[in-house]
């Protein structure tokens, strides 16, 4: 089975995730007319949505987690070919990215052994 396309800068990342563990959010990027009434009705002013994807990595050697930071830390925005669930195809878009907290369990032999492999989120411009 294919893993989800994960490409940051053109470089292919998607051998370093979990197989089952991609999913997409819609963020809604609201404008300043969003309002609560006094009855409790809301409006929302819903200017655009944006996704944000998360990726469980696999269990990393510390060459891997190293290039990923270097990856997602070239620039503030980095370009990220994904899976797109609203359009159903693979799109290409600007993504800021984080990595989760990354447990180092122990230190031997200069090789570093994890407990829990963290979770890559990139958030769209």
């Amino acid at each position: 089975m294919q893993k989800m396309p994960l490409k940051i800068k053109g470089v292919d990342f998607s051998p370093l995730t979990e197989r089952l563990g991609y999913s997409v959010t819609y963020e809604d990027r609201t404008g300043s007319n969003t309002m609560m009434m006094q009855n409790g009705d809301q409006y929302v002013d819903v200017i655009t949505r944006r996704p944000v994807l998360t990726w469980r990595l696999d269990s990393l050697t510390g060459v891997q987690l190293a290039s990923l930071h270097t990856a997602i830390n070239a620039a503030v925005y980095v370009e990220v070919e994904y899976y797109d669930t609203a359009s159903a195809s693979v799109q290409t878009g600007l993504f800021h990215g984080t990595i989760s907290a990354q447990e180092i369990g122990v230190i031997r032999n200069g090789a570093t052994y994890r407990f829990r492999a963290p979770t890559l989120t990139m958030r769209s411009r």
